[in-house]
């Protein structure tokens, strides 16, 4: 430090001038860019996540959706189905009933002979 001061001392008495234009330390505007590309950086990440949760999200809708629309139909097949059984057994059963009634007549005609 003595050297520095003795030196300074030694070109200031010679009349020579001598100016530095280097920054003393980091440049306020360097430190600004530096957190705005961080800031930015961050924020594209965050948009990158935020896209990829939102189409995770839409997949996971649209397989339920469609398990759903195949339950769905399943179900409605099962119900045609069941319909038609249930028409087969009144139809059936409407027979029977006109089979046991002729039967009865007959009966009835035979006993009355």
């Amino acid at each position: 430090d003595n050297e520095v001061i003795e030196l300074r001392n030694q070109i200031s008495q010679s009349g020579v001038q001598v100016d530095v234009d280097a920054p003393k330390g980091q440049d306020l505007s360097q430190i600004m860019e530096e957190i705005r590309a961080k800031y930015e950086k961050m924020a594209l990440k965050n948009q990158e996540e935020l896209k990829a949760w939102h189409e995770s999200q839409i997949t996971e809708v649209q397989v339920q959706v469609t398990q759903n629309t195949e339950a769905l139909q399943g179900a409605r097949s099962e119900v045609n189905e069941l319909r038609r059984q249930i028409q087969t057994l009144e139809i059936e059963l409407e027979s029977q009933k006109n089979l046991k009634g002729s039967l009865e007549g007959t009966l009835r005609d035979t006993e009355m002979r």
